[in-house]
């Protein structure tokens, strides 16, 4: 029963992924999400559409990194660096350009 209710939403993440992933592929190719756009502020203070993209893969890459890290037997922080660490990554990624950071997302 638990492995079935776990596969059920693995398979939900994957397709919520794969919609939301869809959705940027159409606003890049639409032209509405362009690299102007991926740097004007969104809804989150002191963020750009930029930093939103960039803390969804990054949020991404940190659950793999926990996942992997119990796969092996340890326990490894969530962010390298902890949270000075996921800022500075959030940062780094957010001037990038549209189609850089839809890719980054998938």
């Amino acid at each position: 029963m638990i492995e079935r209710d776990l596969d059920h939403h693995v398979n939900g993440c994957g397709a919520a992924h794969r919609r939301l992933v869809g959705h940027l592929e159409a606003l890049v190719d639409s032209g509405i999400l362009n690299d102007a756009v991926a740097q004007q502020p969104c809804r989150l203070p002191g963020w750009s559409v930029g930093h939103l993209l960039t803390h969804l893969a990054r949020n991404a890459d940190s659950h793999t990194r926990v996942i992997d890290g119990a796969l092996r037997g340890e326990v490894t922080d969530q962010y390298e660096g902890g949270a000075a660490g996921r800022s500075a990554e959030i940062d780094a990624g957010a001037a990038r350009g549209a189609q850089v950071l839809v890719d980054d997302v998938r």
